[in-house]
């Protein structure tokens, strides 16, 4: 949705589709491409889906790591509303 909105833990929303793209092309640009592992742990309950996301990162130091978080989006029509993401900040700072 064009006022979508995006969250980091307990961090800022972030609002607007195009800030949300802006976003997520900076996190691209920091880590390269985040090749996703399969997704085998979901759960729908009408417009709430929760996903298990497993990236594998490349942090800068050239190690390879596993990224693990949990996706709790609120869907309305055939679009995300409202997105915010868990996990420990810690897996990036290995």
């Amino acid at each position: 949705h064009v006022d979508a909105t995006m969250q980091e833990n307990l961090g800022e929303i972030r609002r607007g589709r195009d800030a949300l793209v802006a976003h997520e092309m900076e996190i691209v640009l920091r880590y390269g491409s985040m090749p996703v592992r399969k997704v085998e742990r979901f759960a729908i309950n009408g417009k709430l889906v929760f996903i298990n996301w497993i990236f594998e990162i490349t942090l800068p130091s050239g190690e390879k790591v596993a990224f693990d978080e949990v996706s709790m989006q609120e869907w309305e029509g055939d679009r995300i509303r409202h997105e915010r993401f868990y996990y420990d900040p810690s897996q990036l700072t290995r």
